[in-house]
């Protein structure tokens, strides 16, 4: 939204929803007694004083809708004080709270301007809410934000998906939830509507599309709220070959498909292997739009070079940083870390996670081992170090507020279950060094 890394802002785990507003990120004296490092608050609402994408083309003439799911906070953070002229259901719930399928939570409803009826499901509502955005606005320039809700939980779907796809359940393969593929189904056919809709408004040769995912899918919930108790004990899902999954700086948590299509300009079936991050989309519709970059600080690059076919790679790094504890993994408590990716190696560092307290690394060849099993950090030295300091370097230029040693841990006490933790001008960013 704003071009700036999200560790940057301070917003660093799924916490907006939470009524406190904390717009700082800080380091608290302590922390509880059965972690070892201390985390750092998160921040709880995107803050007003940063300028968004929707800012910029809303400035520029466009009419700016947001549809779905809005985790950035409530009133008076939400789409409507961030540049959207529109904002259905406008709610800041991550979820559903409850089901995708109609009756839903009052939230949800109270944002609809289009009737519905019991039985309906949510992806679908929020399609065709989309789709009259679409319609009314077909003779102007318009930016339309679908952040679709599902796939997330609660865990439940279409009936009829279900069944479609409940062969697979007994399969071996690792994608073997039948409620989780009717999910992703509901998510197709809303990608469906849209793609449809601007087909219908003669749109198709002169809208730009793009689709992506902010991480990777979920494998390690309790599935105890998982519709149809027959398949509670497969996995949600998995993101195999990769490791890991969301919330994890593992490859199974960052690494999602990003799919273009601008009429004109990105030819078919064309793939790139240029990496690239969620924050290189604000410098990229910006730049699409052929509007000037505002002066606030900028970690993204733009991608038009790439989809154009000028340049191969813009970016020659790649970083994730996640400085708080995240729960509900296996092992139980997954420990705070930060990740650089530069060309074939990867670097993963996790704070005060070796036995003294001390911080631990791995390091991975990801053209060789892309399920990332093999750990060069110790036999590898000189890589190690050098992606060591870029990611330090990188840390110290966006001022992440990092973990330290928590004086009130006590390696006997256990983790009590379920326990969540929840300017300068614009100039493109430097590069962190060799």
């Amino acid at each position: 939204m704003t071009g700036m890394d999200p560790a940057r802002l301070g917003i660093t785990a799924p916490a907006c929803h939470q009524p406190q507003v904390i717009l700082q990120s800080t380091l608290p004296e302590k922390g509880p007694k059965w972690e070892r490092e201390i985390n750092p608050t998160i921040v709880t609402r995107l803050d007003t004083k940063y300028i968004t994408y929707a800012n910029v083309l809303k400035d520029a003439g466009y009419v700016t809708g947001h549809f779905g799911k809005w985790h950035l906070g409530p009133e008076p953070y939400s789409p409507l004080q961030h540049g959207f002229d529109v904002d259905i259901p406008h709610t800041p719930n991550p979820g559903p709270s409850g089901s995708f399928i109609n009756p839903w939570n009052k939230e949800i409803t109270a944002g609809f301007t289009l009737p519905s009826k019991p039985g309906d499901h949510l992806e679908d509502h929020l399609a065709q809410e989309a789709c009259a955005f679409i319609e009314k606005n077909k003779n102007r320039p318009f930016l339309l934000n679908y952040w679709a809700f599902s796939v997330h939980s609660p865990m439940n779907a279409k009936e009829e998906y279900i069944s479609k796809y409940k062969s697979i359940a007994d399969s071996d393969h690792p994608q073997r939830n039948p409620v989780y593929a009717g999910m992703v189904k509901s998510l197709d056919d809303a990608v469906g509507t849209l793609v449809d809709c601007l087909e219908k408004n003669g749109l198709t040769g002169k809208t730009i599309v793009v689709f992506t995912s902010d991480n990777g899918g979920v494998g390690f919930y309790d599935n105890g709220g998982m519709a149809h108790k027959e398949y509670q004990g497969n996995p949600a899902t998995s993101n195999a070959p990769l490791r890991g999954g969301k919330g994890m700086v593992y490859e199974g948590g960052t690494r999602v498909p990003l799919i273009v299509k601008w009429p004109g300009v990105t030819k078919a079936n064309t793939v790139t292997t240029a990496p690239e991050e969620c924050m290189d989309l604000f410098p990229t519709f910006i730049e699409m739009a052929g509007q000037p970059l505002p002066k606030q600080p900028l970690d993204g690059y733009s991608l038009v070079p790439i989809l154009q076919g000028t340049k191969p790679f813009v970016r020659t790094k790649v970083f994730c940083i996640q400085p708080g504890y995240q729960a509900n993994y296996s092992p139980p408590v997954y420990a705070p870390g930060a990740t650089i990716t530069k060309g074939d190696w990867k670097l993963l560092r996790f704070y005060g996670d070796n036995p003294d307290g001390s911080d631990r690394q791995e390091l991975y060849n990801l053209k060789d081992d892309i399920g990332e099993t093999f750990d060069y950090a110790d036999s590898l030295p000189e890589i190690t170090q050098k992606l060591a300091k870029n990611l330090d370097d990188y840390i110290a230029r966006i001022q992440v507020v990092l973990p330290r040693s928590n004086p009130n841990f006590d390696p006997n006490v256990v983790r009590p279950p379920n326990k969540r933790r929840p300017s300068e001008p614009m100039v493109p960013p430097p590069d962190d060094g060799d």
